[in-house]
């Protein structure tokens, strides 16, 4: 089973957003120049402006479908005992995305370092999925998956963050109902309902076993194994760990520490490996909550070229300076304050991100020994400006609108478009789907 296309699957909530468009940006960065990515990511609430930054990761031969999937619709299952959202999206994947047949699903704390071809290659026919074995270093964690391999009656198992998935005989096998009813009867047997014991009683072995660097997860990479006892376990040939993580396709953060947190010792490889607008997003989240750069009710933060200074601001002018807070809402955010020029008759709408070396300014021309302003930009509700950008005139940037990093704006941007370039361009948005229970 061979496919022109990679189909990817993600399952992502808001908090983890951010997270997801990292992984995707992996993907994007190692990834062949003549591979076609289809990304499907399930989301659970994603914020429509988390759902923004997912979408600019698409290019031309990167395609990225958000599914908005309604938890409230596996309700009718909890009589078999609470099953997270997160787990009904994985045992749905086969039936929410029924016209395909092939799928690779990744957890988002994944860092794919290679093109994911050779993987997507491998042939599941009459194979429920691809996958790779899973070990454990600590004595009590393989006690217990000796205790849980025995009750499953199982002699291998595989971790289920890595999955390439054979969509269509996994429908010809089973239905939805099938994998709620396995969770009710492992649950019983008092091992629990994780959805990893379930796919692995579901798929009963029938799978592929892979090569470890296509799933390379913590307690391999840290060097808590010798290579004899990895070459042994899962029957490889490599000379050392390092000749092992150096070849890997995708490493699996599967520890206390993922690879967004600064303790991981692949935190500079995931930091370099994605794009510089989720990595400004990334750092300007982090400092969001307690920013000293957001606009309160009465606070407005003068921007410098080479630093601030606070002022309050409780009447229409003070000193000769405009009353900012009427054209700048409340929660406008500026991660990194540098650089940033902004016309004293600009609109700025609620809740916008504007990076630094931004201008927002008039569009002026001498006519004789007169200086013309043509009006000035209008920005709304949302809006996220990223470095450098520039939007001159009688513009109107609408809600939840994306100027890319650079770009020259000056014309109009639609609502909920992105615009990137010099001049800048309307880049159409990905479809977001809302999903009906379709099964």
């Amino acid at each position: 089973m061979i496919d022109k296309d990679i189909n990817v699957c993600l399952i992502s909530n808001d908090e983890y957003a951010i997270y997801t468009a990292g992984c995707i940006a992996t993907i994007k960065r190692y990834k062949n120049i003549n591979t076609k990515l289809n990304i499907w990511v399930f989301s659970n609430n994603i914020s429509h402006r988390k759902k923004q930054l997912l979408q600019i990761q698409e290019t031309p031969q990167v395609k990225i479908n958000i599914i908005d999937v309604d938890p409230s619709q596996y309700a009718q299952y909890n009589k078999c005992g609470h099953i997270d959202a997160s787990t009904m999206y994985k045992f749905d994947i086969p039936f929410i995305l029924s016209n395909i047949d092939k799928i690779l699903y990744l957890d988002i704390d994944v860092i794919v370092k290679d093109d994911l071809q050779s993987l997507y290659d491998t042939d599941i026919q009459a194979k429920f999925a691809a996958v790779v074995p899973y070990t454990w270093q600590e004595q009590v964690a393989r006690e217990r998956m000796k205790i849980i391999s025995e009750r499953l009656n199982l002699s291998r198992y595989f971790n289920a963050g890595v999955l390439l998935l054979n969509l269509k005989y996994i429908r010809e096998k089973y239905k939805l109902i099938d994998f709620i009813d396995a969770r009710r009867n492992i649950s019983n047997e008092g091992i629990g309902g994780h959805d990893q014991y379930i796919m692995n009683y579901m798929f009963k072995e029938n799978v592929v076993w892979l090569d470890p660097k296509y799933n390379l997860i913590n307690y391999v990479y840290e060097n808590k194994f010798k290579i004899k006892e990895v070459n042994k376990f899962y029957n490889t040939n490599y000379k050392s760990i390092n000749e092992l993580i150096k070849k890997s396709v995708i490493i699996h953060c599967t520890g206390p520490f993922k690879q967004w947190d600064k303790r991981h010792i692949f935190y500079k490889l995931w930091l370099n490996s994605i794009d510089d607008i989720t990595k400004n997003m990334f750092f300007s989240i982090k400092k969001q909550k307690n920013s000293f750069w957001e606009i309160e009710d009465c606070n407005f933060y003068y921007i410098l070229k080479f630093g601030f200074f606070k002022i309050k601001i409780n009447k229409k002018n003070i000193n000769g300076i405009p009353n900012y807070m009427e054209l700048i809402k409340k929660g406008t955010y500026f991660p990194h304050p540098v650089g940033i020029v902004i016309s004293s008759a600009a609109t700025i709408g609620k809740n916008c991100i504007i990076y630094q070396n931004v201008t927002i300014g008039a569009k002026t021309f001498q006519q004789g020994d007169v200086r013309i302003v043509d009006n000035y930009p209008c920005i709304g509700d949302n809006v996220t400006i990223y470095a450098g950008a520039v939007i001159c005139g009688p513009v109107k940037i609408g809600d939840n609108a994306v100027i890319g990093a650079n770009s020259v704006v000056i014309n109009d941007v639609p609502a909920n478009s992105i615009a990137i370039g010099v001049p800048a361009k309307i880049i159409k948005s990905s479809t977001i789907k809302n999903l009906g229970d379709k099964r």
